[in-house]
């Protein structure tokens, strides 16, 4: 009988374990049971033992990391980045870019530059077409750094390079100087993107004069806008590259020199016309590429610049600079051309602005025989008035005082309504006018 109830306790204890462990299956409990009593630890209203060492506590499951909502980048978790490494490890990151830890292909929505640096002030290096694939290896701000498509290539000195026989392209060729630059374009001023080693192997593209058209080598890098290009949901990412800390004491003041010994650091070009000087650069760049090279749209857009108002000297010598080198790329018939259509494009312009002022007189909006921004004239022989009236930065008449109201010296640099008489100047091909009166009519323009 005692023999038979142990057998009873033992299968009703089994009984009860395998419930437990069913409703453990089944429903997930509401928080952590209770760790069951053990030796060291006594039940329920059990005596407590005396002090002693504590036997350590049962560790705490540990909780899945949540993943990232479809759309975020990834960053790789401080506890792993020994192991997370860049997708491309040549790389040497700007200050504020995170690396991707794998390339991140996608592709370009719309046509969009490629440019050396991250900056619209960056050399361009060559376009993407819509729907173009693209590998991003790390991001800054709003520009992607990427791997450089195979159709764009990159420069070297034709005189650094041993061909082999045959002078077929493609070929793989190699250095026979120290130090080779790799540029962006086949010219001495392009941007240096690399330098390679006496012996390094280059796959050399083309020829164009005296520069080798040459396939990029892994470790070089150009840029593109990411507004631009598509990208998967979800990429992994390296913690942001340390910015370098803020230099000791206070930059130089402007226009003044920076103290000897210290650089003066990055010149960005600012005022009217730079964004045009710029864009014939890019054009200078981008006919060094084509075979055989076209100036002409280069040469044009220089011109342009030169002809814009308040173009920064620096700006100003380097458009000479190219238009004298330009001179032996471009044919004279084509130069020409180009000069007249400008000269036209002005004269067509003014006559469309004079129309407007005499439409206005006529319907006798205003009381002026001319409106306009005073300046004065150049100091330079020849000069048939001594002040100006512009319209938009272009010259609309020369202004000569003639009677005691005409205050012109007083109102330099605002915006006036002149009253006079208009007369012709052979040789000028602008009118000047005789300012009887001259009257202020509010703030100068902002485009003077």
């Amino acid at each position: 009988m005692r023999k038979a109830y142990g057998t009873i306790r033992l299968a009703g204890a089994c009984l009860a374990l395998a419930g437990l462990a069913l409703a453990a299956e089944t429903t997930p409990p509401a928080k952590a049971p209770a760790p069951a009593p053990s030796a060291s630890q006594p039940a329920p209203g059990t005596p407590a033992a005396p002090e002693g060492p504590a036997a350590p506590a049962p560790a705490a499951p540990k909780a899945p990391t949540p993943a990232a909502p479809a759309g975020e980048p990834l960053t790789a978790p401080a506890a792993g980045l020994a192991e997370a490494k860049p997708a491309a490890p040549g790389i040497k990151p700007e200050p504020g870019e995170e690396l991707f830890v794998e390339p991140a292909v996608g592709k370009a929505t719309a046509r969009v530059h490629v440019r050396v640096g991250p900056a619209v002030d960056k050399a361009l290096l060559g376009t993407l077409n819509r729907d173009e694939a693209v590998v991003a290896l790390g991001k800054l701000g709003n520009w992607l750094r990427i791997q450089v498509p195979e159709r764009i290539p990159l420069w070297i000195g034709a005189q650094y390079v041993d061909m082999p026989a045959g002078g077929t392209f493609p070929a793989t060729a190699t250095l026979k100087s120290d130090k080779v630059r790799v540029r962006a374009a086949g010219d001495l001023k392009a941007p240096i993107l690399k330098e390679l080693p006496r012996g390094a192997q280059v796959e050399v593209m083309g020829r164009v004069e005296t520069w080798l058209k040459v396939k990029a080598p892994p470790d070089v890098t150009v840029w593109v806008s990411a507004g631009y290009i598509e990208l998967p949901a979800a990429v992994a990412k390296l913690p942001p590259a340390p910015r370098p800390p803020e230099p000791a004491g206070k930059p130089p003041e402007p226009g003044k020199p920076p103290e000897p010994g210290k650089p003066a650091g990055p010149v960005q070009l600012k005022g009217p016309g730079v964004e045009l000087f710029a864009e014939a650069e890019d054009s200078y760049r981008q006919a060094q590429a084509k075979e055989p090279p076209d100036y002409s749209r280069a040469y044009e857009l220089y011109r342009r610049a030169l002809a814009v108002k308040g173009l920064p000297e620096e700006a100003r010598n380097a458009c000479n600079a190219r238009l004298a080198e330009l001179d032996a790329k471009v044919p004279a018939e084509q130069r020409q051309q180009i000069d007249d259509r400008l000269v036209a494009e002005r004269a067509e312009k003014l006559r469309l602005i004079r129309e407007e002022l005499d439409r206005a007189q006529a319907a006798g909006a205003p009381v002026y025989v001319a409106e306009g921004y005073l300046t004065r004239s150049p100091d330079m022989a020849g000069i048939p008035a001594p002040y100006r009236l512009t319209v938009s930065g272009v010259l609309m008449y020369y202004l000569a005082p003639a009677g005691s109201a005409a205050r012109l010296d007083s109102l330099v640099g605002k915006q006036v309504g002149v009253t006079g008489r208009k007369r012709f100047v052979p040789g000028w091909g602008t009118e000047v006018i005789d300012v009887l009166q001259v009257q202020a009519l509010g703030a100068a323009p902002a485009d003077k």
